[in-house]
């Protein structure tokens, strides 16, 4: 029987909705083709891997690619994949470096044929469908958000430990400190987003705008423009570019 992993991103040891998504695809991929599905930091599936090193006490993906890329070594799986997220796309890119892979990203449906997979996958901020093939010794994907419906049941299993030899260089890109930048409802889980751009003119003109979300439920997005004239930070921008 092959694996797939899953690396799962957490939140204070909470796993993300967007992660078990991308496990719920797994776990339906493994249905279909008797595949044994594990988890990577997160306990609770038929088996996880929890990645213990001083360096992954936080958010660092130049070590959790590495470290990735050792579990997978060690293991050898059919496939890897992950949410979809800035963070998730990160970490398996560096992953796919490390391995020399190729990575299919934002993909919404996997469709076994033979050593390939047939993949559905986003394009374009979600304007586009493509449909094309992967083929590679190690499958390497992320799973565009909320695509998948998530209908994972009571969880059951162990928990391994895997420790990865990390050199110290690895520690140049990594969380260090964490600053709370904004409370109750962000881009991200907003509902409704009420975005300005040049023609607001100045910081006090997104007040109207605060004001708009305010009454939707929903958040104040901007364009790049904005935060270049430091009008919004950076968190606040949306859209493509």
């Amino acid at each position: 029987m092959s694996r797939v992993l899953v690396y799962i991103e957490t939140a204070e040891r909470v796993p993300s909705d967007t992660s078990l998504q991308a496990l719920t695809l797994a776990m339906s991929l493994g249905e279909a083709e008797s595949v044994s599905v594990e988890a990577v930091s997160l306990p609770g599936v038929a088996r996880s891997w929890h990645l213990e090193h001083d360096l992954l006490s936080d958010y660092a993906p130049e070590a959790l690619g590495e470290a990735i890329a050792q579990l997978v070594s060690t293991l050898e799986p059919q496939a890897v994949l992950a949410a979809g997220t800035e963070r998730g796309n990160e970490v398996m890119a560096h992953l796919a470096a490390i391995l020399d892979m190729p990575l299919a990203t934002n993909v919404t449906a996997v469709r076994p044929d033979g050593p390939d997979w047939e993949l559905t996958r986003l394009r374009w901020g979600g304007s586009l469908l493509d449909e094309s093939r992967l083929s590679s010794t190690v499958m390497l994907a992320t799973v565009a958000p909320h695509t998948i419906a998530s209908n994972l049941g009571e969880a059951v299993g162990g928990v391994e430990v895997f420790t990865p030899v990390l050199g110290d260089e690895l520690a140049r890109t990594r969380v260090v400190e964490r600053v709370q930048m904004s409370h109750g409802i962000t881009l991200t889980t907003a509902p409704v987003v009420v975005s300005g751009g040049r023609g607001v003119g100045s910081a006090e003109g997104f007040a109207i705008l605060e004001e708009l979300a305010r009454l939707m439920g929903g958040a104040v997005g901007c364009s790049r423009v904005v935060t270049n004239n430091g009008w919004r930070p950076h968190s606040s921008q949306v859209g493509q570019t």
